[in-house]
């Protein structure tokens, strides 16, 4: 346990430098004595957290990018697994980042090459404790929607789990989804390699209309039951409709995406 709390510290440790490395800022990671599993929250992670945050506060108000490109680079050189980064042309803050985590069993518990991602993942979370976390959970194609999709919420409820268990009494907000073969890393999957390659969970910091279609009506949609949002039972009605029918991306695209925005308006986090 106390091998694994040092391995969260280092990498937050890390990130933190990657960031001020990126960005100018003089920065030298103080020694930690904590004992245990680190979560990001003792003394010694805050006050640095506070004074990263307070200059790249400073650096936009004086009109620079604040730029977190170094970020993935440094975490992938650190041993993490299938970190994606999906930039804009310009260097900002808005950075749409996912890690994928693959199940090629389900049976309660990870394999003990997953035991050190999720350490991993767990300190990504604790390093950005005021985002929102989705989880998404993943299938092959093979079954039944229906079956699929209640197997896909079963990953994505026990990867958030595992998550917040490595994270101890902390105030992070992550949202499980399960979204059955409807985001698959292999769309045409016919062996077993590459349906190996489709049943995973992913991790990623929530952005509005990152997804598309069904995919992104049911994040919204969990996210607004997650906050307590009140939903409309016209919305309800409108979800339970097309979740009835036999999901088409170029004929329900459009009235997934619409519904979508209906919901994010709804709970208006991170809303221009």
């Amino acid at each position: 346990m106390e091998t694994r709390g040092k391995k969260i510290c280092e990498t937050l440790k890390a990130i933190r430098c990657q960031i001020a490395d990126a960005n100018g800022i003089d920065y030298t990671p103080r020694v930690c004595n904590h004992k245990g599993i680190c979560s990001g929250t003792c003394p010694a992670c805050e006050a640095e957290r506070s004074f990263l945050e307070q200059q790249l506060r400073l650096k936009e108000k004086a009109g620079h990018v604040v730029r977190i490109v170094g970020l993935v680079s440094g975490l992938t050189a650190l041993g993490t697994q299938n970190l994606v980064a999906q930039q804009p042309a310009v260097e900002e803050t808005d950075v749409v980042m996912n890690w994928d985590t693959h199940f090629f069993d389900f049976n309660g518990s990870i394999s003990p090459a997953q035991e050190t991602q999720m350490d991993e993942m767990a300190a990504f979370v604790a390093a950005y404790p005021n985002e929102l976390f989705i989880i998404l959970g993943h299938t092959e194609k093979r079954g039944s929607e229906e079956f699929n999709m209640k197997l896909s919420q079963r990953r994505a409820d026990y990867m958030r789990e595992i998550i917040k268990s490595r994270l101890g009494d902390t105030n992070v907000h992550i949202v499980p989804v399960g979204v059955a073969f409807l985001a698959p890393r292999i769309p045409n999957a016919t062996n077993e390699a590459e349906h190996e390659q489709n049943r995973k969970a992913t991790l990623e910091i929530y952005e509005p209309g990152h997804h598309s279609g069904k995919v992104d009506a049911l994040v919204e949609y969990a996210i607004c039951k997650e906050f307590k949002v009140a939903i409309p039972q016209k919305l309800k009605t409108k979800l339970n409709q097309l979740n009835q029918r036999a999901y088409d991306d170029t004929t329900m695209r459009k009235d997934y995406d619409d519904l979508a925005q209906k919901l994010r308006a709804l709970h208006g986090i991170r809303q221009e």
